[in-house]
């Protein structure tokens, strides 16, 4: 078995028994925490075999999701606060559309992309 074989392996068994290892009141965190740290650790696992501009940009704006993921969690363990109807978590916190600004971007994102696939249709 090779490096990333067990590595991927590993990664999967922490986050399928982890969160048994917490008290019951903060396993649901504990599991969205576990699930971002894994999909972090292959997105980067990915980027090292695939290095590409395209690749990294969407990356990095799934890394910032899953960042999203930890921080709201780990808050959600460590300092309560009332959850706001219509409001997911984080933006409830700090009163900021957390939804709006990732979908700004996206939108950023999308034309990253269009660009770079019309420069790369251009070269001859």
């Amino acid at each position: 078995m090779n490096k990333t074989t067990a590595l991927i392996f590993i990664l999967g068994i922490f986050r399928t028994f982890a969160y048994e290892l917490f008290d019951e009141k903060i396993q649901a965190y504990v599991w969205n925490i576990s699930g971002a740290v894994v999909i972090i650790c292959l997105l980067l696992i990915s980027f090292n075999k695939f290095r590409n501009y395209l690749f990294l940009m969407i990356m990095g704006w799934w890394i910032y999701e899953e960042l999203l993921v930890i921080a709201c969690s780990l808050g959600r363990i460590f300092f309560k606060w009332d959850e706001k109807i219509g409001m997911d978590i984080l933006s409830a916190k700090f009163n900021l559309p957390c939804g709006a600004i990732s979908t700004c971007l996206i939108a950023y994102l999308a034309v990253l992309i269009y660009k770079e696939n019309k420069r790369a249709a251009l070269k001859p």
